[in-house]
């Protein structure tokens, strides 16, 4: 057998992504905004957030072009995080109108006379409010965290999968991190916010997507405010082939970018990671630890072959204090 036999087709790279930081600008993200022939799937706001007592709250609501299907929000317990009743008072299957206003993307969807949203997305700022049919159910604001992440991706179609099996398709997704503080149903919270954009050929969608399906085996996304005022953020995967990374920043320099990451995986049961550590071969591994009640339930049931949980990622050995923080780790169990 010659080399060759081995080698992938013209145009598949083994899933091996490229990844990056970039200069948030609001413009750069509207609807009909597309990157490399792709064309935006969906956006994702979406949060943690703590009150001073240690309560913990995850979040998230999806737009794609003009709807929203509902907002999620989980709080935690005994059992891990679970979906709060309040949340079927959100806004749902509603129009979202979308502009650009004082150099600002907007999303306002719902009803004045009922349930409704607002999100304002600036170049280093933003806002998100939601009013339930009985109250508020979050507003929070904050002002830019770190540089944003980016990462692009090509395949070549498989049967099954959104697109047309053997031909070439790909992947651009952009997130963009903030410091966030207000209320989450009625008590003062801190903690990260962010926004997504998930870019993919016309007619897919992220549920049918070869990362989705297949690729992906674990993703996180997480962010660190230490007490001496330093802030970490990035991006972590592991997954087939060569589509895994590790991309993590400060707020003005790149500490990690690299797709050379080796992982250890200790569970906690057959469905949910309690430690997972990311070797990128300099030395100073990287651990997300899940919290002690950190396992989305409520969540992993709706995904069957994925569970969410939240906890911290840091390196390993790091000592300093931390003032605010967020993870949201994802895995498909049988991958990895």
């Amino acid at each position: 057998m010659t080399m060759t036999n081995n080698l992938p087709r013209r145009g598949d790279f083994d899933h091996q992504p490229l990844v990056g930081f970039f200069r948030p600008e609001a413009d750069q993200h509207l609807l009909h905004q597309g990157y490399f022939g792709l064309v935006l799937e969906g956006t994702y706001f979406y949060g943690i957030m703590h009150t001073e007592d240690g309560e913990e709250f995850a979040f998230i609501r999806k737009a794609v072009t003009y709807t929203t299907r509902d907002i999620s929000i989980m709080a935690a317990d005994e059992t891990g995080l679970r979906v709060h009743p309040a949340s079927a008072q959100g806004a749902k299957g509603c129009k979202v109108e979308r502009h650009l206003v004082d150099g600002r993307e907007t999303f306002v969807g719902g009803s004045s006379r009922g349930a409704n949203f607002e999100v304002r997305l600036g170049d280093d700022d933003f806002l998100w409010r939601e009013q339930g049919s009985e109250g508020s159910l979050l507003d929070i604001s904050g002002t830019s965290a770190a540089p944003g992440f980016q990462v692009y991706v090509p395949w070549r179609t498989e049967p099954g999968e959104g697109g047309v099996p053997g031909e070439v398709g790909a992947c651009f997704y952009t997130s963009t991190p903030y410091l966030a503080e207000g209320t989450m149903l009625g008590k003062p919270v801190t903690g990260f916010f962010a926004v997504d954009h998930s870019y993919l050929p016309n007619g897919v969608g992220w549920n049918n997507s070869a990362i989705w399906m297949r690729l992906q085996g674990g993703w996180n996304v997480f962010a660190n405010e230490y007490e001496d005022g330093s802030i970490e953020w990035g991006h972590m995967s592991i997954g087939k082939d060569r589509f895994r990374f590790v991309a993590v920043t400060s707020a003005d320099s790149v500490l990690v970018n690299s797709s050379s990451v080796e992982d250890k995986i200790e569970w906690r049961d057959d469905e949910f990671v309690d430690r997972i550590t990311f070797d990128v071969g300099d030395g100073k591994p990287w651990e997300f630890v899940t919290d002690p009640n950190g396992k989305m339930v409520d969540f992993s049931a709706a995904r069957p072959g994925w569970s969410g949980h939240t906890g911290v990622i840091r390196r390993v050995g790091e000592t300093r204090a931390l003032k605010r923080h967020w993870a949201w780790q994802e895995v498909f169990p049988s991958r990895v």
